[in-house]
């Protein structure tokens, strides 16, 4: 029996499981989640490519997550999570924790493009 390499996942508490509509894995990087409710919600989690990564994943990846938030509804509210690779740095918003930002190809376009707020985080060493 093989075993399952790479993509993402989520954990959701009972209330949360009774509103999920459906769950679309729309690439090994990208989970799409639609949740009922008033508003509707859609959550993508997602995982980005490093930095070392070849500058074509890094493109179709760009790409795909594109195609990810054009699909989402325009009355849901769109919550994207994910590990972003630290792609989203202290320059790049609000709530923001990395002290690096090292954008590849088209991700800083997304801010542009989209009406995005973006949040990051950093773990911070005990004391």
């Amino acid at each position: 029996m093989g075993a399952a390499t790479g993509g993402v996942g989520s954990l959701l508490n009972t209330k949360a499981t009774k509103c999920l509509a459906n769950v679309t894995s729309h690439t090994e990087r990208i989970l799409v989640a639609n949740f009922t409710g008033n508003p509707a919600a859609t959550i993508i989690i997602t995982y980005s490519p490093t930095n070392a990564a070849e500058d074509s994943t890094i493109h179709e990846y760009c790409e795909s997550l594109r195609r990810a938030i054009d699909s989402v509804p325009p009355h849901s509210v769109l919550i994207i999570l994910g590990d972003f690779n630290a792609h989203v740095g202290i320059d790049d918003g609000t709530f923001v924790f990395h002290q690096e930002s090292k954008t590849p190809t088209g991700m800083a376009s997304f801010s542009l493009n989209y009406p995005l707020r973006k949040a990051s985080s950093q773990r911070t060493p005990s004391s």
